[in-house]
């Protein structure tokens, strides 16, 4: 094309340009998660009712990264260890908690969340998932 009709190349990509930026802006308000503060809301229940210095258990993506990001980023409720109970079946998980919370008894190979807590009796438990909604489930039980 660009041959026979010499701005012919220059017009065809000039239309895919525009064509781009158009769907670029169509497309914007279907993946912006700017006003989505659901992660927000949910970080901030957990943080706000987990019992002091509990051991919380979070399943799932959304929960373990919301919960790592209060927790590591803006440094809020250091009193508590965020473990992944999706993670606990790998060494280098393992090793990772040890170091990040020494004071945690991690028991054995393939500890699991009954076994940890079984280890760590004086710390409350909670159990958190995202699902829409925040889910938290805390035993003070000691």
């Amino acid at each position: 094309l660009a041959r026979r009709v010499p701005v012919g190349g220059w017009a065809l990509g000039l239309v895919f340009i525009v064509y781009l930026f158009l769907f670029a802006i169509g497309t914007k308000p279907q993946v912006d998660a700017s006003q989505d503060t659901r992660a927000e809301q949910f970080g901030a229940v957990v943080m706000e009712q987990a019992p002091e210095h509990a051991i919380v258990f979070a399943q799932g993506d959304e929960a373990l990264f919301t919960l790592w990001y209060f927790h590591y980023a803006l440094h809020q409720r250091p009193d508590l260890a965020v473990v992944s109970s999706d993670l606990l079946s790998f060494e280098w998980y393992l090793d990772t908690l040890r170091t990040t919370y020494p004071d945690l008894h991690l028991p054995g190979y393939l500890p699991w969340p009954a076994s940890v807590m079984a280890a760590n009796p004086n710390r409350p438990t909670c159990f958190v998932q995202y699902v829409q909604i925040s889910d938290i489930q805390c035993s003070t039980d000691k």
